[in-house]
């Protein structure tokens, strides 16, 4: 079974009751952010609130792991597979992951690396016109540092990837934004110029601050 079957399998089953993550969250105890996150594919629940949440949603706990409704003459054969499942994608499920958080890392350094590098011309994210930080490179590396931040922290659902966007995007922004101000002032050579660098650096800050609202409002649609 996979994870993302398990949580669309429980927002089916939430939905078919009418009830929102939230009035969920409240029958077993917990956060309706830990509701979107099963939901979303990012995590399952804790073997400590499945027999509530099974409870809640008037199934028992070998159909949640099936992600569908078992007649009980296949009862038993159904969490023999249960088991031998879990256990087979739980090594697979490490490997992916190392592999994700490798090409993570390596995004990162390559993002710094052709942030800093020196050309002829300057640095790759800047030239020696008064307009230094491209509108598309300030986007491009907002992206490539938070795709990186993305696979080392090993969400996977759609919903983990909201939430952490939510926590880090505007951070990520940020950083691009003061690193490529720090950088054009050490190539500024006219004064007169600096009005339009500082408002183009922030546009990285600004490409952030977009995202982040896009990333509100899709939350708010999914916890709907």
């Amino acid at each position: 079974m996979k994870t993302n079957n398990i949580g669309g399998f429980i927002q089916q089953l939430r939905k078919e009751k009418d009830m929102t993550q939230k009035e969920l969250a409240e029958i077993i105890g917990m956060s309706d952010k830990t509701i979107s996150k099963w939901e979303g594919g990012n995590s399952l629940p804790d073997t400590s609130v499945l027999v509530s949440l099974c409870e809640a949603l008037d199934i028992s706990v070998n159909e949640l792991l099936s992600c569908e409704r078992i007649s009980p003459e296949d009862y038993s054969k159904k969490a023999e597979e249960n088991i031998m499942t879990l256990m087979k994608e739980n090594e697979e499920n490490k490997k992916v992951d190392l592999l994700a958080k490798i090409i993570g890392i390596v995004l990162l350094v390559v993002g710094i690396f052709l942030f800093f590098i020196n050309t002829d011309e300057g640095y790759v994210g800047l030239t020696e016109y008064p307009v230094y930080f491209l509108d598309a490179l300030s986007l491009i590396f907002v992206v490539l540092f938070e795709t990186g931040i993305i696979l080392i922290s090993g969400e996977k659902g759609k919903s983990g990837i909201l939430l952490l966007l939510r926590k880090t995007i505007i951070p990520v922004g940020a950083v691009v934004s003061l690193a490529s101000a720090v950088i054009m002032l050490g190539m500024l050579e006219d004064p007169s110029t600096i009005g339009p660098n500082v408002a183009t650096v922030l546009l990285a800050l600004l490409y952030s601050c977009i995202i982040k609202v896009v990333v509100e409002l899709l939350l708010a649609k999914q916890s709907q």
